[in-house]
């Protein structure tokens, strides 16, 4: 009796309390647009990869410069949407090369890669 006493003192105590609760006041902000980003990798089969993440619709050019800075290779795009671009390197000779990303006429990304 006294069990059943105790048990229901606590279903109402609970209820009680979960009724008068204050109202969950956090927010969770999600992000409203993913930034531009720009990667190049590397593949093991000499094939440079360019990903370009939400370009916007802004002119985003892809080059690849061999080592006496002349250009070997350059991609214009001008898309909404993220991008992978693979780019054949079997073909050329051995050496550093670098790949340089710009947008809207700013360099925002170089790396030098190294075909063996």
């Amino acid at each position: 009796m006294k069990t059943t006493i105790v048990t229901a003192a606590l279903m109402i105590l609970m209820t009680a309390a979960t009724m008068n609760a204050a109202p969950d006041s956090t927010t969770t902000a999600m992000p409203t647009e993913q930034a531009f980003k720009a990667t190049v990798i590397l593949q093991a089969n000499d094939v440079i990869q360019f990903r370009v993440s939400k370009p916007a619709g802004e002119k985003v050019n892809l080059i690849i410069y061999g080592e006496k800075n002349n250009k070997v290779y350059q991609r214009t795009l001008r898309k909404e949407k993220s991008l992978a671009l693979d780019c054949d390197m079997t073909y050329m000779n051995k050496g550093t090369y670098t790949c340089v990303v710009v947008r809207d006429g700013k360099e925002v990304m170089r790396k030098s890669i190294t075909l063996n």
